[in-house]
């Protein structure tokens, strides 16, 4: 499986973006990877690396609950939720 990017957020000037994909070499770990785009650079297409961690599959369910609980807590309407809950069914 190749990794699986969504953009976190945008601008005129920026494009932020986390990947997520399995490493293949250890078996139930998983890389996150936050880029950003500066497209004012003198070479917009390059990617900076902003973060990069490693993350156990149980503790990367973990974070999806708990970005569900924090979605819910500070909603004021259930669009950000339903918009979360279909990422998560898409994978």
């Amino acid at each position: 499986m190749s990794a699986i990017e969504v953009t976190l957020s945008t601008s005129s000037t920026y494009i932020e973006t986390l990947s997520i994909k399995p490493i293949k070499a250890v078996p139930g770990l998983t890389e996150l990877v936050i880029t950003t785009l500066l497209l004012n650079a003198k070479n917009p297409s390059e990617r900076h690396v902003k973060t990069r961690c490693f993350v156990e599959r149980a503790h990367l369910t973990s974070l999806g609950s708990v970005i569900n609980q924090f979605l819910t807590a500070t909603s004021s309407s259930d669009e950000p939720q339903k918009r979360y809950q279909a990422m998560s069914n898409d994978q």
